[in-house]
């Protein structure tokens, strides 16, 4: 499935908000080209609860004055927590942290396996035991063949390319 072009105005969360203390998963997704002006997370913001992100992509999202363009993890009072496992976390924007930021005092973003990265400064570098500070050359958010908008991975060279141990991810064309 794919989330794109979305706005959250100054609340955050522009693809997905979630405030819930309930589980959110995340499963062959595309997150591309959401936006929040003032709040945190561009493409996602999570403060409370656990989502599960696998298989995934989430870039070219923007939080232009908050925190994370793409994952913005937030934990309080209540545990939040995001898994992240599979996933493309790159070309993301934001005033600090462009790709994640994890703040709060109970808030953990878990590398599950086989993340990659395009920055090593933020919150991903802190958690993800992937790659990192690498253009992995993604193409446009188009019609690629599937029943969704993806981006389409371009090279070789390409680290990104059976970067995924075989059986453990699924073609969306």
């Amino acid at each position: 499935s794919t989330i794109a072009f979305n706005s959250a105005g100054s609340a955050g969360g522009g693809g997905i908000d979630n405030r819930s203390t309930e589980s959110v998963v995340i499963t062959n997704a595309t997150i591309s080209r959401n936006m929040t002006d003032l709040g945190n997370g561009g493409g996602i913001r999570n403060t409370r609860g656990t989502i599960d992100i696998t298989n995934s992509t989430i870039s070219d999202n923007f939080a232009f004055l908050g925190w994370a363009g793409g994952i913005s993890n937030h934990g309080g009072a209540l545990p939040s927590i995001v898994n992240i496992k599979n996933t493309r976390v790159e070309g993301n924007m934001s005033a600090i942290d462009p790709n994640c930021s994890d703040t709060g005092s109970n808030s953990d973003i878990n590398d599950i396996a086989n993340n990659i990265s395009d920055d090593d400064t933020d919150a991903c570098a802190s958690f993800f035991d992937g790659t990192f500070d690498v253009l992995t050359m993604l193409g446009p958010l188009q019609n690629n063949g599937g029943f969704a908008l993806t981006q389409a991975l371009l090279g070789p060279p390409n680290p990104a390319i059976n970067g995924v141990p075989d059986g453990e991810c699924t073609d969306q064309g």
